[in-house]
């Protein structure tokens, strides 16, 4: 992937990211992210570093955060989150608010009731 940093870093070096209105959690460095912390050498290093995403959850966990929403067509990373909550023995929920082959209705009231 490391050829590809260099064309991401170009193709997004005009964007300026604006400053979060909630806490932001990075997959790269496995802590919180400053709004300076993003430019394009940042998603430069997103799609040739490691992912750290057990490290980004566990952070989460230590700041307090105790439910987490998989956003997404067909989630994936619900049960990912389930394990980092596991080995880190807390008490935290991970749903995911869409599941494929279910009434999308019924799967969101689900979600909301849990």
């Amino acid at each position: 992937m490391a050829p590809h940093a260099a064309a991401m870093v170009g193709a997004v070096g005009g964007v300026r990211p604006a400053t979060p209105r909630c806490a932001v959690y990075s997959t790269v460095t496995g802590a919180r992210l400053e709004a300076k912390a993003i430019d394009a050498g940042y998603f430069g290093r997103n799609v040739s570093q490691p992912v750290r995403f057990a490290d980004a959850i566990g952070r989460m966990l230590e700041d307090g955060f105790v439910t987490f929403v998989e956003i997404a067509a067909h989630p994936v990373l619900a049960a990912s989150i389930a394990e980092c909550v596991e080995q880190r023995g807390v008490e935290a929920t991970a749903v995911p608010p869409i599941r494929r082959a279910r009434p999308e209705r019924s799967a969101l009231l689900q979600t909301v009731a849990s």
